[in-house]
């Protein structure tokens, strides 16, 4: 808020100022209640800019057009340009900027052409008024806009710089959290080789040594004992191995490939094999573990566990980025190009428009001024009360278009003037000729002199009368 108060109050500033400045060099100052009513304007445009960037500089554009055709004043030229910046820096889209761009140019060509002349003062040249007006365009709202949208994409790109690096170390974290996983699965899968896999002997062989013949029932049911308390501990192992171990392990192809289709990883961590004994050797004991066979002389079986590590299937973003890190670099740098093809495309196409603006002014400025030229030999012929008839049959094509009023000797009352270069040198000061007519005839004739020219030597001419 603070900053919008000091930018209008900037603003506002500079239109006391140049309504000030016109009225020191104009001879119908404006009011100063014209004055006020655009400070007030502006007051509205910097408001409106804050949530509606657009409708601000649309407001601002709308004073430049009241106050000249041509765009660019004193008063309001600074806010347009300010406007711009602010427009580029806070919207968002770039084509209803370009749309309001077009549109003003649209309203100032149309000023320039519908604009009424003053009979007593020398015609503006249309063509011309139109390549200032849009080189004002150019320069005092393109050019800031494309700023601002420097900005904008400047700070959006260092936003995404820092996302990228809270990215980055919430992925260095995971991938810590990761590392710490697989080493507690590899622990507890070393512990599920080595131990399980003993526990499973143990149990296979006092299963084997249970119903070994000629064991006595004593000696069976010590081993019928072993077995269980081996079985029990693999149970146990098996629960402290299910928590240790990482639950995105996969069972891996590799596998699948050693045991076949048929076999594959039971949740308690093993495999499940069959070992077949002897139909006549299965004890009580044994038959509480087995299942029946399906035929009747087939020996029954029993199952025991037995642990197998299972391969490790990668993740499948670890398989395309690596933990995710070359995810983030790749989005970073996608932003980063986008970033600068938008300003290269932004500068590269306001360049384009000012240097085609800037080299139809200068063209058309070098042909006004080749063919406003009055010979001198030609302006010594007039002589006045010669009709305008036989004056213009001699007079060049075209007049001056920045023509010197403030200078020179007082225009005969209810006269219309002419001016005409006295040489067709480029990007100098010349002399120029006024020719004043009144009812269809010559009463007047003047050389007036160029500034730098009459510094240096006094005018030798007086109304009325032909130069030396």
């Amino acid at each position: 808020m603070a900053w919008d108060v000091g930018l209008w109050g900037l603003l506002a500033a500079c239109v006391v100022y140049g309504d000030r400045l016109a009225a020191d060099v104009s001879d119908a100052p404006a009011p100063w209640w014209l004055t006020a009513a655009g400070t007030a304007a502006l007051a509205l445009a910097v408001g409106l800019a804050r949530r509606w960037p657009l409708a601000g500089w649309l407001v601002t554009a709308a004073l430049g057009l009241a106050a000249s055709p041509g765009l660019f004043t004193v008063s309001y030229g600074p806010a347009l340009a300010a406007l711009s910046c602010v427009l580029g820096s806070r919207a968002e889209e770039a084509r209803p900027a370009l749309l309001a761009f077009a549109g003003t140019a649209g309203a100032g060509v149309a000023g320039v052409l519908l604009r009424t002349e003053d009979d007593a003062a020398p015609p503006d040249d249309p063509l011309l008024g139109c390549l200032v007006m849009l080189a004002a365009l150019v320069f005092g709202a393109v050019f800031p806009w494309v700023v601002g949208r420097y900005r904008r994409q400047h700070r959006a790109l260092v936003a995404a710089g820092w996302e990228r690096a809270e990215r980055l170390e919430r992925e260095q974290r995971a991938a810590a959290e990761r590392a710490r996983l697989r080493e507690r699965a590899r622990i507890a899968q070393d512990m599920h080789d080595a131990l399980g896999h003993e526990l499973s002997l143990i149990a296979l062989r006092a299963g084997a040594l249970q119903v070994a013949p000629g064991l006595s029932a004593e000696h069976s049911a010590s081993a019928a004992r072993l077995r269980g308390a081996a079985a029990e501990a693999t149970d146990r192992l098996h629960e402290i191995i299910g928590v240790l171990r990482d639950p995105t392990e996969e069972y891996g192809e590799a596998d699948r490939e050693e045991y076949g289709d048929g076999a594959g990883p039971r949740a308690d961590g093993g495999f499940r094999v069959e070992a077949r004994i002897p139909a006549d050797a299965a004890g009580a004991d044994a038959a509480g573990h087995g299942r029946r066979p399906a035929r009747a002389d087939a020996p029954p079986t029993v199952p025991v566990l037995v642990p197998v590590r299972a391969a490790h299937a990668p993740r499948p973003e670890e398989r395309r980025w690596g933990h995710g890190q070359s995810a983030a670099a790749h989005q970073y740098a996608r932003q980063r190009r986008a970033v600068r093809r938008a300003v290269a495309l932004s500068v590269s196409g306001a360049g384009a428009v000012a240097a085609v603006v800037v080299a139809a002014v200068l063209a058309w400025y070098a042909y006004t001024a080749t063919h406003s030229v009055l010979e001198p030999a030609a302006y010594e012929r007039l002589r006045l009360g010669a009709t305008e008839t036989d004056v213009r049959a001699v007079l060049p094509a075209r007049e001056v278009t920045d023509a010197p009023t403030e200078r020179g000797p007082a225009r005969p009352q209810g006269a219309r003037c002419a001016y005409y270069r006295v040489s067709g040198a480029l990007f100098v000061g010349v002399d120029d000729y006024r020719l004043c007519f009144r009812d269809g005839r010559l009463v007047d004739k003047a050389l007036i002199r160029d500034a730098l020219n009459r510094a240096l030597d006094a005018p030798a001419t007086s109304p009325g009368s032909v130069p030396k």
